[in-house]
């Protein structure tokens, strides 16, 4: 499997997340005091498409991902002369119906918000004036002038809404790019493709959003929105204590515009005036340089994305009810959890079934065996260290074992020992296990657990250093002597939860899966092996599901 790096830098899906609801609430609550009757009115309407709009930006996302994972498979078959299957070729245009699909629901969602970029509107911002409160809730009637005092509720609702209009018609922009232009610009592909298969509706599509994209008026609106929110985003680097640089909103909204290609590139091109939008020099300069969106790009945007994004939820994990007690009496220390959360957007660039690594040391009901493995004791000398050399401030190790935090798991904030409880906020689960292990090799591995608490997450993603820890890389240094399955990355060694799972495949496999989950709901037993391996092919029709009077815990 093809492992890239935006993944690895978005293995944080076990970040403590709001969900929707909450996250307005504590925006209304925090930043919306003083507006008047009209402008809540106009909030409500604001936080029902944001909550849409997040879903949207997940599907988005994927979308995007899957994409670009597909062409790179089919560029790879071109370059060996190889045919294109019927089935690739299907996936292809099912791409092109879901770009479609996702773009229109885009359009609509910030409908509503279409006036801002009206060239005839002028916008002011930063204004000391009051934002002003006589606006109709759908919009601004046939006000001409627009003054923004960002210091004002009403102001920042203001941004927020111009925001999440910008961010949607940039990710169609790119998305456009790699879904629909990659393949329109590739002859060698245009060779094998049976374009008589393409639906006629889809093909009309094709042509229509390539002529909106390069339009004129469509891209001069886009490029008004962009040099404002420069603008606002320079204000609120120059005021760090706003409510406007203080909104976990805004900076989820800031994060998907500054990650976005289109935004860099279009003033480049506004500044061009001699240059039409639609010649063949700028389709090939701006868009192609789209289209190839490469993983050194993407690495340097990903920091800062997966920390913004990491709070976000669409929903509760479907196992969030599911009793933390019942599962962890069947553990044992050392025992690798692997889990998925589909419903968060960290899970949206990780390849692969599996999205998160983590090891359990045992909660309060292992400290017998900790003490007989000669493990407890050393607890307080490694803690000290890790304090002196980490920087280390949480609670004592011990402590944290007596109060059942037995999830070892490296998330943004550092590696660090969470609850079960904490983790189960998630859809899937994994148990899988050594298969032998003598008292030595327990005491030997548990000891490198723990020495792990209080490194920093790896943000280069190289398993051959240690200082800083990725997720999946966890069980890499805990069994540092297992030969695990690493692949090459823009010059380094890396490790996916997926290439963790694998070891666990096969009768001579050093590892075994214990027990599994899927969508909420516990596994036959009896077909852990097949199921594991379904899940990672991502074959899930195929995956064995209790029978309707099966307890699923």
């Amino acid at each position: 499997m093809k492992l890239s790096l935006f993944y690895l830098s978005l293995c944080i899906t076990s970040l403590v997340a709001l969900s929707i609801n909450e996250l307005s609430a504590q925006i209304s609550n925090q930043h919306f005091h003083q507006v008047d009757d009209t402008a809540k009115a106009r909030y409500r309407g604001f936080e029902d498409n944001f909550s849409q709009f997040v879903q949207e930006m997940d599907i988005s996302l994927k979308l995007r991902q899957d994409a670009k994972n597909l062409f790179k498979g089919l560029d790879t078959k071109l370059r060996s002369n190889d045919p294109i299957r019927a089935d690739e070729q299907r996936t292809l245009l099912r791409k092109f119906a879901q770009f479609r699909d996702d773009r229109d629901r885009l359009e609509a969602l910030v409908r509503p918000y279409n006036g801002y970029s009206d060239e005839s509107r002028v916008i002011k911002f930063p204004v000391a004036d009051n934002t002003g409160s006589k606006l109709e809730p759908g919009f601004w009637g046939s006000k001409k002038e627009i003054l923004i005092n960002p210091e004002d509720d009403l102001g920042r609702l203001i941004i927020l809404e111009i925001k999440m209009w910008l961010a949607a018609k940039l990710m169609v922009i790119d998305n456009y790019a790699v879904i629909v232009l990659r393949y329109q610009n590739n002859a060698d592909l245009h060779m094998q493709f049976d374009a008589d298969n393409i639906d006629p509706e889809i093909k009309v599509f094709l042509t229509q959003v390539t002529d909106e994209i390069l339009e004129d008026e469509k891209y001069d609106r886009i490029s008004k929105i962009i040099n404002l929110v420069q603008h606002v985003i320079d204000y609120e680097l120059e005021n760090p204590k706003s409510g406007l640089a203080r909104s976990r909103i805004n900076s989820y909204l800031n994060t998907l515009i500054e990650s976005s290609y289109a935004y860099h590139r279009i003033p480049e091109f506004g500044l061009m005036d001699e240059l039409s939008h639609q010649s063949a020099e700028f389709q090939n300069t701006f868009f192609d340089s789209l289209v190839w969106m490469g993983d050194e790009v993407t690495f340097q945007l990903s920091k800062v994305f997966g920390n913004a994004i990491g709070t976000f939820e669409s929903r509760q994990g479907k196992m969030v009810n599911v009793s933390a007690g019942v599962i962890s009496n069947e553990l044992e220390p050392l025992d690798i959890l692997l889990e998925k959360t589909p419903f968060r957007l960290t899970d949206t660039f990780i390849p692969g079934h599996w999205g998160h690594v983590a090891i359990w040391v045992g909660d309060k009901r292992a400290i017998p065996e900790l003490k007989r493995l000669g493990v407890w004791d050393e607890l307080p000398r490694i803690e000290a260290k890790a304090r002196k050399e980490h920087g280390y401030e949480g609670h004592g190790f011990q402590s944290l074992i007596g109060q059942n935090h037995g999830v070892l798991e490296a998330l943004r904030s550092g590696v660090e020992l969470n609850t079960f409880e904490h983790f189960l906020n998630i859809d899937d689960l994994a148990v899988i296990r050594v298969k032998i292990l003598n008292d030595a090799q327990k005491k030997t591995y548990l000891l490198n657990a723990f020495k792990q608490i209080g490194k920093a997450y790896d943000f280069n993603f190289d398993v051959e250093t240690h200082r800083e820890i990725v997720c999946s890389e966890l069980a890499f240094v805990v069994f540092d002597d297992f030969e695990w399955p690493v692949e090459k990355s823009i010059g380094r060694f890396t490790v996916s939860p997926d290439n963790i799972a694998t070891m666990a495949i096969g009768d001579d496999a050093p590892l075994k899966p214990l027990l599994i989950y899927h969508d909420g709901r516990k596994l036959p037993p009896r077909y852990l092996q097949h199921n594991l391996q379904s899940l990672l092919l991502e074959n899930y029709g195929e995956v064995i599901s209790p029978s309707e009077s099966s307890p699923t815990n």
